[in-house]
């Protein structure tokens, strides 16, 4: 409500006008408001002379929202061994419904026991071409794990990067590694209490394959056995019989 208004000017060759300017904010509080739904403004001018009221044309925003994957993997494929060192991929990409950029991407890592960071092995294979990324933690002495930073990553920019890790030598038989990275990311380029926030991970599985061990026979003394004649399933061997094996230890 406005009040009442006096208009001074009563030339009717010159058009008066009152304008005003207002904001509205798209809360992610509100749970319709998710990618696709659409919403709209209307204003309507009311007063107490004819005519009563005036109205203007409807304005109509459709919500879009960013969703970003991250994907963690071995570069080389394969297995582990204690005391290796394996090198992972990680790559962050807007999902094919991603139609709005995503701000504020913060990508971090979980610690395993069994496997240290090689500080300093960091590498930033394809950057982020708007906002470059920034690699907060993992090249600095000390650092235990990594946190890198992106401001923004428009849609259909990708981001990727390497990072080492080094297999402890007490890796027990049979273990197999498991990696985890992370990703949290908003809506909005500023801080709000209105933008929505995002998160997103993955885990990599790295079998490691323990040592192991075989015996075959591989030779007897009597020509006439070893032949599976009786039972075929098994080698034959007569009593008296001498018989050679070996014994094969696999340490991968």
């Amino acid at each position: 409500d406005f009040g009442d208004m006096t208009n001074n000017d009563r030339d009717n060759t010159v058009n008066e006008m009152i304008t005003f300017v207002y904001d509205i904010v798209v809360d992610s509080a509100v749970t319709a408001n998710v990618r696709g739904t659409q919403l709209t403004e209307r204003n309507a001018w009311r007063w107490t002379a004819a005519p009563l009221s005036i109205s203007s044309t409807t304005l109509t925003f459709t919500i879009q929202e960013p969703t970003l994957n991250i994907d963690i993997s071995l570069k080389n494929g394969g297995t582990v061994d204690a005391s290796d060192t394996i090198t992972y991929v990680i790559e962050v990409t807007h999902l094919a419904a991603s139609n709005s950029d995503a701000f504020d991407l913060v990508i971090t890592d979980v610690l395993n026991p069994v496997i240290d960071l090689v500080v300093g092995s960091v590498t930033i294979v394809t950057n982020a071409a708007t906002t470059p990324a920034v690699i907060v933690q993992g090249n600095t002495s000390g650092d235990t794990t990594i946190r890198l930073t992106i401001a923004q990553l428009k849609i259909a920019e990708t981001f990727k990067f390497e990072v080492q890790y080094a297999v402890q030598p007490s890796l027990q038989f049979g273990y197999d590694i498991d990696k985890r990275v992370d990703i949290a990311y908003d809506s909005y380029p500023l801080a709000s209490t209105y933008q929505r926030s995002y998160t997103d991970n993955d885990i990599e599985t790295t079998p490691y394959i323990p040592p192991s061990i075989t015996i075959d026979i591989i030779d007897t003394n009597v020509a006439t056995t070893i032949s599976s004649q009786f039972v075929a399933a098994n080698d034959d061997i007569t009593i008296g019989e001498y018989v050679s094996y070996k014994v094969e230890a696999n340490f991968p």
